[in-house]
C-alpha cells in the first residue's frame, strides 16, 4: 500500500480528492496528457475555460458533485445557446478528467 501510494505521489496523483475541485481535476488531466497536438490542447483549454471554469461546477470538490450538479450544468449550457456539438466536447472533457483520475483517488486501502 505505501508503495502504491509513494509511486502515485512520484507520477503527480493526489490522493487528496477531497479538497480537489473540477477546476483542478481538468488541469491534471491536461498536464497528464501527452499526446495532444497543441492546438488541440488549446482549444480544450479555451472551451473550459469558457464554460465551466467560471460555473459553480466547476468550483465544486470532485468529492460533491452529483449526477444532478452536471444535469443542471448541461442545462444552463443549452439555456445559454451553446450547440449540441459543444455541450458533447464539453462533456467529453469532464468525463474524461473524472475516467483518467477518479480510479487513483479512490482507491481502496
Amino acid at each position: 500500500m505505501e508503495k502504491e501510494i509513494e509511486r502515485d505521489l512520484l507520477d503527480g496523483i493526489s490522493n487528496a480528492s477531497g479538497k480537489t475541485t473540477l477546476n483542478q481535476l481538468f488541469k491534471m488531466h491536461m498536464e497528464l496528457k501527452n499526446d495532444l497536438r497543441a492546438t488541440t490542447r488549446e482549444n480544450y483549454n479555451r472551451m473550459w475555460h469558457n464554460t465551466v471554469e467560471a460555473s459553480a461546477i466547476g468550483k465544486k470538490k470532485i468529492s460533491d458533485i452529483k449526477q444532478v450538479h452536471v444535469k443542471a450544468f448541461y442545462a444552463d449550457c443549452v439555456k445559454t445557446g451553446l450547440k449540441r456539438n459543444t455541450i458533447k466536447l464539453i462533456h467529453n472533457l469532464i468525463f474524461s478528467s473524472f475516467e483518467v483520475h477518479i480510479p487513483f483517488m479512490f482507491r481502496s486501502l
